[in-house]
């Protein structure tokens, strides 16, 4: 059986190795394949020319978006195919919903004169 102090020292070791992962993780670039690099938001918006609310608010729509536990990150090669495929930077149009319903119009009681 452990002690208190083991399991305080065991306790202290895994807590000195999360933070050594948490630092290689926020200094290594991700990647999706060899020749490929996840950027930032910041980056991907400059290079297909629109901000960075549009590319969150648009980034389940582009193919090259990727979720991970460090957020938010977008293909390099991705963005690169996209703008090279379409020959636009812009997003890809929403699905075709459904038409709202009619708006009803309420109108003033008329005066019996």
């Amino acid at each position: 059986m452990m002690t208190w102090r083991q399991l305080l020292g065991l306790i202290d070791l895994e807590r000195q190795y999360i933070a050594a992962m948490v630092e290689q993780e926020e200094t290594t670039p991700p990647t999706t394949s060899a020749d490929d690099v996840l950027i930032s938001a910041k980056v991907a918006a400059v290079q297909l020319g629109v901000s960075e609310s549009t590319l969150y608010q648009y980034a389940d729509r582009y193919p090259f978006t990727r979720r991970g536990p460090g957020g938010v990150r977008f293909s390099q090669q991705g963005i690169r195919a996209w703008i090279a495929g379409s020959g636009s930077a812009t997003p890809p149009a929403a699905e075709p919903t459904s038409p709202p319903p009619p708006r009803r119009v309420r109108r003033a009681p008329s005066s019996a004169a």
